[in-house]
């Protein structure tokens, strides 16, 4: 981690503070561009005063081996109307109480609101209905996860952009990279064009519900449904579905709408062989290369305890693919 000047007047110190409530205050009184610098192991409420300021919100350096918890009953909002050039979260836990309800963000603002750049970098994302969710009148151009593990994501997935009509809700770019993501109902959908999407370096694994949404661009067909640069998929291992309900069915839709004029690229990625998409939803090209086991027979344990570390000596990819946390070292 890099080194945190803690007497840097941007520099709010709350890395010997255990209130709760402390990450709520220290926003509110933060001028724009602030770092708060949090307790390792310590829980804190996410804030729910809508955010108008640009923010890094990162743990400390320490040797508590538990990253700080930022913890949401419900979510954060952006102010209406607000142009943040920045949120980024750094080595924290971001949790919700209810995988049916609670989000980072879902913020729904009649006035056009803006993010330049929504970050997460180096941390376990869990327990949450979705990530971010946006509707109406806010547009969010970057948006990247970083050496992350993200599990236990519910219908809402990674992303949702939620209103249909040109010039409404739109995420333009994103990248999600070095991370590990499992136990997650829905993956993206949006009711407008994105920029591009680039996925490197990622173990997937329990993705998608049976029949479930990998990707869904379900704006007007042809105009409003297409990420208009493309999809890029390098060097991930891409496991099958979450069967939640234990249906037996591993299936899900790669494209469950939209894409029709999206091109994609994909290098050094594998699908386990109990990955299949439900017919006549198949991304073109998917997978180029295949492993002939199981998930079961890939990993060490990746259903009960999200152990993505390699059982299975001989799969090629166990250097160059997937999470590389999880990768043999040479």
């Amino acid at each position: 981690a890099a080194s945190i000047d803690y007497t840097a007047s941007n520099v709010i110190n709350l890395s010997e503070s255990e209130d709760p409530t402390a990450v709520a205050t220290a926003v509110a009184s933060a001028n724009d561009g602030d770092m708060i610098v949090v307790k390792r192991g310590v829980q804190y409420n996410l804030p729910t005063v809508p955010l108008d300021k640009s923010i890094t919100i990162r743990g400390s350096l320490s040797f508590a081996p538990n990253k700080a918890i930022l913890f949401t009953t419900g979510n954060w909002n952006i102010a209406a109307g607000a142009t943040i050039n920045h949120i980024r979260f750094i080595d924290l836990e971001l949790k919700g109480e209810d995988i049916g309800g609670d989000y980072v963000f879902n913020p729904d603002n009649k006035t056009d609101t803006r993010v330049e750049e929504l970050t997460f970098d180096d941390c376990i994302i869990n327990n949450l209905r979705g990530i971010i969710r946006i509707r109406s009148k806010v547009f969010l151009k970057n948006y990247t996860i970083n050496n992350c593990i993200v599990y236990r994501i519910g219908d809402y997935g990674v992303l949702t952009a939620d209103t249909d009509g040109a010039g409404n809700a739109a995420m333009d770019n994103l990248v999600i990279k070095n991370s590990t993501l499992s136990k997650i109902k829905a993956f993206l959908t949006s009711r407008t064009n994105s920029q591009s999407i680039l996925i490197d370096a990622c173990t997937i694994n329990e993705f998608a519900l049976p029949d479930g949404i990998v990707f869904r661009w379900r704006g007007a067909v042809g105009t409003l449904s297409n990420v208009l640069n493309g999809i890029t998929i390098t060097n991930t291992i891409w496991g099958p579905a979450w069967d939640e309900a234990k249906t037996g069915k591993l299936t899900v839709r790669g494209i469950y709408a939209g894409l029709e004029a999206t091109n994609w690229t994909m290098t050094n990625t594998y699908a386990t062989s109990d990955f299949a998409f439900t017919p006549g939803s198949e991304i073109p090209g998917f997978p180029p290369l295949a492993y002939s086991k199981k998930s079961s027979d890939l990993w060490v344990d990746a259903y009960n305890g999200l152990d993505f570390n390699f059982k299975d000596a001989g799969f090629s990819g166990k250097t160059n693919c997937g999470d590389p946390r999880w990768r043999v070292k040479l």
